[in-house]
């Protein structure tokens, strides 16, 4: 009977922060999205990750910033299953980028991604978290609890390293 009442008192504290976050949530999935729909799909998906790590949130400063950060991982891979949508039946001449091109862009990525493993998992996450996943500093500091300055200061520091790598592979 101990263990339904804890349960339960877990699923109500759940569904209250749900409540609190999921207008923020869907109003940042409609602005990136651009459609209602995939909008509440995305927050549905986003809660229910939540949920499945339920008991290990208290790891976190902010629930609602890792709600954020999950949210907007999952529009990005919208975004990428409508490019590549988009791209399915057409003709080679009527893509974006040439064949050629595209391996270069293939390649490059690939560079990057071997680049980035190489920094230290700290500098990759913070990098990854800014520029990938378009994060502010301050979300990134209120998600790591740390403070903005040292977010700045990880982020010059990577960002010298990935060009200094970069550098050293060209040579």
């Amino acid at each position: 009977m101990a263990i339904r009442h804890i349960h339960e008192m877990e699923r109500l504290e759940f569904e209250h922060i749900a409540k609190i976050i999921r207008p923020k949530l869907k109003n940042k999935a409609f602005l990136i999205l651009h459609d209602e729909a995939e909008a509440e799909d995305i927050v549905q998906d986003a809660l229910l990750k939540l949920w499945t790590i339920r008991n290990r949130l208290d790891e976190y400063q902010s629930i609602e910033a890792l709600a954020m950060v999950i949210m907007q991982r999952l529009c990005l891979d919208v975004l990428k299953r409508r490019r590549n949508d988009t791209y399915k039946g057409e003709e080679p001449q009527e893509m974006e980028y040439s064949p050629h091109e595209e391996l270069e862009r293939i390649e490059s990525g690939t560079q990057v991604d071997a680049i980035l493993a190489q920094l230290p998992d700290k500098q990759s996450a913070i990098l990854r978290m800014k520029h990938i996943d378009m994060l502010e500093t301050k979300e990134i500091a209120t998600i790591l609890g740390m403070s903005e300055g040292a977010i700045r200061i990880t982020l010059m520091r990577a960002r010298n390293k990935v060009k200094e790598l970069f550098l050293n592979k060209k040579r």
